[in-house]
Parts: structure tokens; C-alpha cells; sequence
């Protein structure tokens, strides 16, 4: 019994590398809707897949959907408890800058900041930071 738990195990863990690898591929061909596809299938397998969601919302940013990027972007977070990709609170603090929601992007950069300090993104979001303080005042 506990044979065959392994073997579905590493079977359902092949099918979604197998399916993440393909949207990583097709996003990076920037065919989105065929990437979108993808994501899909690996996160109604694995709902707690957070690399799919993050980059799900990556292909919805390009295409300038933030509302749905958002989305995305918050289910990577809430199923990342270890933090293990800061660069989603990043790109969730570009999308809602885009959708001038201004207070939310802040919050998502200081999030940033606090988990990829040495990030070579780095000053670039502390110059982000800066312009949005200046526009909030």
C-alpha cells in the first residue's frame, strides 16, 4: 500500500513539473493565454503550488490585467508561509501601482525590502518607494 501511494506521488509530482515547466516555457514565448492554461492545470492539482500562481499573475501583468495579477500574486503569498519567493511582493507592489492603488503597493514593497534585502532590485523598488511617497502626499 505504501508502494503505491510512492509511485502516484512521484507520478502526480512529474505531472506537475511536466505542466509548470510547459507554462514557464510558453510564458517566456509570451504566449500567455497557452502559459494561463497551464498554471491552471498545476494549481487545480496542487492548490498550494505557489511558484504556478506567481507566475500565472506574471503572464496576467503582461498583458496588463492587474486586477487578476493581484489575485494571483496574493494566492502565491498565502501559500508561501516561508517566504521562499520575495519577488512576488515586487510584482504584486507593480500591479498595484499600475491600478493606482497606491497604499497596497507601498505595503507590498516594504514587504519586499523586509524579505529580499540584498535583492538586485533593491534600489530600484527604494526609488519606486520614493516617487509613491511623494505622490500620496
Amino acid at each position: 500500500m505504501y508502494t503505491d501511494f510512492l509511485k502516484k506521488d512521484k507520478l502526480s509530482l512529474s505531472f506537475l513539473i511536466i505542466h509548470y515547466n510547459m507554462g514557464y516555457d510558453l510564458y517566456n514565448q509570451k504566449q500567455y493565454r497557452k502559459a494561463i492554461e497551464q498554471f491552471s492545470i498545476v494549481t487545480k492539482v496542487n492548490p498550494s503550488f505557489s511558484l504556478a500562481y506567481y507566475q500565472w499573475g506574471l503572464a496576467l501583468h503582461d498583458q496588463a490585467k492587474y486586477n487578476e495579477a493581484i489575485e494571483k500574486y496574493n494566492l502565491a503569498i498565502n501559500n508561501d508561509p516561508q517566504r521562499q519567493h520575495p519577488f512576488t511582493y515586487y510584482y504584486l507592489g507593480l500591479a498595484y501601482s499600475s491600478n493606482g492603488q497606491n497604499e497596497e503597493a507601498i505595503n507590498a514593497f516594504k514587504q519586499f525590502l523586509e524579505f529580499a534585502p540584498n535583492s538586485d532590485l533593491t534600489s530600484k523598488t527604494k526609488e519606486i518607494l520614493n516617487g509613491l511617497f511623494k505622490n500620496s502626499k
